[in-house]
């Protein structure tokens, strides 16, 4: 380096010069790394921008001949229906109009024209481009049977919509009859949406020639302009342009990108990374600063650094015997006891509350250990071993403890015992600090006490209800189940009619028993959600075939509207559900003497459903519609005395509702009617194809062939009653073991097994039986304890169905139906 650039440099500072090399370093590396991103930027973008237009051009190619399959297949079952052809020979063109309507489709609609053999047309749609020059020849080559095109492709676009006809020979008996077609639209927004954007990229179709009929110099000019990409520049240099052939009637399509699109992409990418690759240099020249700084210019800044470390330490210092005094206050104010020991733990100081708390003076027990005058008879051996592990440890531990004042008075205190090390690691002393909790255990004894009972008479509740249910359940199954056999065999109506209410107090009874069980499950956590797939239908057809007749007889007028999209299937517990519509509309016709019942079911946002029930009934009174939800509640005494009723079901429906994560609310004008509206997550699941079955007339169950497995003789008359007039060949048994050994001749393929029963449950027969082996047998559990813990004690040993007693007749056919397919036929006995 020469003199005067050594002079030049020696006016600067070290700090001057650092800043000057930094300078220089970050100029070099800035400009070259700005020259390397800019020539990988550009080739990395063109790269995968070919790349990516290659795939979307397959892309649409793929989708186009998929759209025009769809259309194809239409064209050429329709052409290839004897009955069409018929209809085309014969001019009959009202038979045409019914043909063609089953072939035109929802999704993706298709217009139709026919043309018999003489040219004329018998059948047309009002379509977007009419007859052309080309659509004359077309016929006249399948007339005169000059083409070998299967089906011919026709591209327009002399108006404003852009479309594809496709024709296709109509023949009876190999003769020529006619030509259909069609006409599809083509719109590229439609097909291409998310890849088309006037400033950087269009898709169009052209066409070559139709097939061996019409060459390229003979079509129309259809060569097409999307509408939106007029004002676009499409020449070679702005635009880059890629062409695909389509495998149907010399279809060609072109994909345009934009060459100042991919530009600005270009230009956008290096312009971020450049403005990165600066705060980089940025940020790399600010360290090397800082590090030159910290290593090279200022070592003597250490001395000064020391010498205000110690001034710090000084003023440490003072602040800790400052902050030590006011801790030796607070712990002798504290009302927590404080203990220190040496580190054999023999007292060296108490505070004042230990004195208090103990009777103890200081004086007395320094030097002596705190468990041999605190603890006594009652003191946790366990925990006092604990604590002597953790002082011979070194450790904290924390624990509650039983201790002895002077004068003998138990109290617990919660102690902490912590161990004071010092710069070695060795325990100098242990400081205890002690809190009386005696007060706090008692309460927590109080509450635990209070929740035991609680417990206990919940379960004695839902024992009594249990019992009762099934003792109930027990003959209330043989008097439902004479009722229905009789409402069935007589004929003299007045009679059928005294069955009949008959009938409907005892089912009246039952509901009751459910409503009251219910509640029961739901106060006590014990009723479970079963989530399973289900279609609105499964929740709309009860509750029309249910109240559509009753509203009609008491003369009122029942509106369903399910805004629910057919076929659309939910997840959740279409039971409960239906158990709250069911309730709700019930409420509303016991409630209406005139008017209409309405009832909306509908989807809302954020994945819920929301369902209404909306009466012309006597309403409610402002001042008791707070309290309509709970239980056994109504809103007039006088109410319930007129309409009857036990006020569980609006409880019930609140109750369901609130499980299932929703709300139910009310609003009414007394005189006018009410509104009840309950709103639950229902999330909507891909909808399954296969179509649910629905049976109509009589079932044959004549390939059943059942066992009946049941300790109470009037149950096994009940259900061979019923099996009886089903036309099911069928048996009895008293007892799970018999059961069992009658299995064994291999002449039944279904099982009614009640579950208390002497020598084997039924829950235990049912699972010897799956254990054994046999799977094909069809197993009905039958119980009047229906509380979910024995309905899934059935399910768990390998029963496919229960059934709740009372039984009815109703219930046991869905069952067999359900099953039906599943049947395995034996032979007869």
């Amino acid at each position: 380096m020469s003199g005067s650039s050594t002079k030049k440099l020696s006016k600067f500072s070290p700090n001057g010069l650092l800043m000057l090399f930094v300078v220089a370093i970050t100029l070099v590396f800035g400009g070259t790394s700005m020259l390397v991103v800019s020539s990988q930027t550009r080739q990395s973008i063109e790269q995968l921008q070919d790349g990516n237009g290659a795939f979307e051009l397959e892309s649409a190619r793929i989708f186009i001949e998929q759209y025009l399959e769809v259309a194809e297949d239409r064209i050429v079952l329709a052409s290839q229906n004897p009955l069409l052809a018929d209809a085309l020979a014969e001019k009959d063109k009202a038979n045409l109009t019914y043909l063609l309507d089953r072939y035109r489709g929802s999704n993706q609609p298709i217009l139709f024209a026919a043309r018999d053999i003489d040219g004329q047309i018998q059948y047309e749609d009002t379509f977007r481009h009419p007859a052309s020059v080309q659509e004359a020849v077309i016929f006249e080559a399948m007339a005169n049977a000059t083409t070998d095109e299967r089906i011919v492709y026709l591209l327009h676009d002399d108006t404003s919509h852009i479309c594809l006809k496709l024709f296709m020979p109509v023949k009876r008996e190999g003769q020529f009859v006619g030509m259909l077609y069609g006409e599809v639209p083509v719109d590229y927004d439609e097909f291409f949406g998310s890849f088309i954007n006037g400033r950087e990229r269009w898709y169009e179709l052209s066409q070559d020639s139709v097939g061996d009929i019409i060459k390229a110099e003979d079509l129309d000019d259809h060569y097409y302009q999307h509408v939106e990409h007029n004002s676009t520049d499409k020449s070679v240099g702005s635009w880059h342009t890629e062409s695909v052939n389509l495998t149907k009637g010399g279809l060609v399509l072109t994909q345009g990108l934009s060459q100042s699109f991919v530009n600005q992409q270009i230009a956008g990418i290096q312009n971020d990374l450049v403005k990165s690759l600066l705060v980089v240099v940025f940020i790399s020249s600010l360290l090397v600063a800082y590090l030159g700084k910290k290593l090279f210019i200022n070592p003597h800044y250490q001395l000064e650094r020391s010498k205000r470390e110690l001034e710090d330490s000084n003023q440490q210092l003072s602040d800790k015997e400052r902050e030590s005094d006011l801790l030796a206050t607070v712990v002798r104010a504290t009302k927590d006891s404080v203990v220190i020991t040496d580190s054999n733990g023999k007292i060296e100081w108490v505070n004042k509350a230990f004195e208090t708390m103990t009777g103890y003076s200081l004086d007395s027990i320094v030097g002596r250990s705190p468990g041999s005058f605190l603890q006594g008879d009652g003191t946790d051996p366990e925990t006092v071993g604990q604590l002597n592990q953790a002082i011979k440890k070194g450790v904290q531990h924390k624990a509650e403890i039983l201790n002895y004042t002077i004068d003998g008075q138990p109290y617990w205190v919660e102690i902490d015992i912590m161990p004071l090390v010092n710069e070695e690691g060795v325990v100098e002393r242990y400081i205890a600090i002690e809190r009386d909790v005696t007060e706090l255990k008692r309460l927590v004894k109080e509450q635990a006490d209070a929740t035991s009972a609680a417990n206990s008479a919940n379960e004695a509740k839902s024992k009594f209800l249990a019992t009762m249910s099934h003792e109930i359940r027990t003959p209330m199954n043989g008097l439902l189940g004479l009722l229905q056999m009789l409402e069935e065999d007589i004929e003299n109506q007045e009679q059928k009619k005294v069955v009949s209410l008959a009938l409907g107090s005892g089912e009246h009874l039952v509901s009751i028993l459910n409503d009251i069980l219910d509640l029961a499950k739901i106060e006590s956590d014990a009723l479970v959600l079963d989530v399973q797939p289900f279609k609105m239908d499964d929740v709309v057809n009860p509750v029309m075939s249910t109240y559509q007749t009753l509203c009609s007889e008491k003369g009122l007028q029942f509106v369903f509207n399910n805004y629910c999209p057919e076929h659309s299937v939910y997840s959740g517990d279409s039971v409960r559900i239906r158990q709250v519509v069911l309730n709700l509309v019930g409420n509303a016709l016991k409630f209406t003497e005139e008017g209409a019942i309405h009832v909306v079911i509908e989807q809302i946002a954020g994945g819920k459903a929301q369902f209404s029930i909306k009466d012309t009934g006597i309403g409610i009174p402002k001042d008791r519609i707070e309290t309509i939800f709970d239980e056994f509640e109504q809103a007039e005494i006088s109410t319930n005395r007129k309409y009857g009723g036990t006020g569980l079901g609006l409880a019930i429906c609140y109750r369901l509702t609130k499980l299932m994560n929703g709300t139910l609310e009310v609003t009414s004008e007394e005189g006018v009617g009410s509104c009840f509206t309950f709103t639950i997550p229902l999330p909507m699941m891909m909808s399954n194809s296969r179509s649910t079955t629905e049976h109509s007339g009589v079932m044959d169950f004549s390939n059943y062939r059942a066992l009946v497995a049941d300790d109470n003789n009037m149950n096994r008359i009940i259900a061979k009653g019923f099996l009886d007039k089903l036309g099911i060949e069928n048996e009895t048994c008293s007892n799970g073991k018999e059961a069992i050994e009658l299995l064994e001749t291999g002449h039944f393929n279904l099982l009614i097994i009640d579950n208390h029963m002497p020598e084997l449950s039924g829950v235990e027969a049912v699972k010897q039986i799956r254990d054994s082996g046999i799977d094909n047998l069809i197993i009905f559990g039958w119980t009047a304890d229906i509380m979910q813990k024995s309905t899934r004690s059935f399910i768990e040993a390998g029963a496919d169905e229960v059934l709740a007693k009372p039984l009815i007749k109703k219930d046991l056919t869905d069952a067999l139906i359900h099953y039906a397919e599943k049947l395995e036929v034996v032979e007869k006995v």
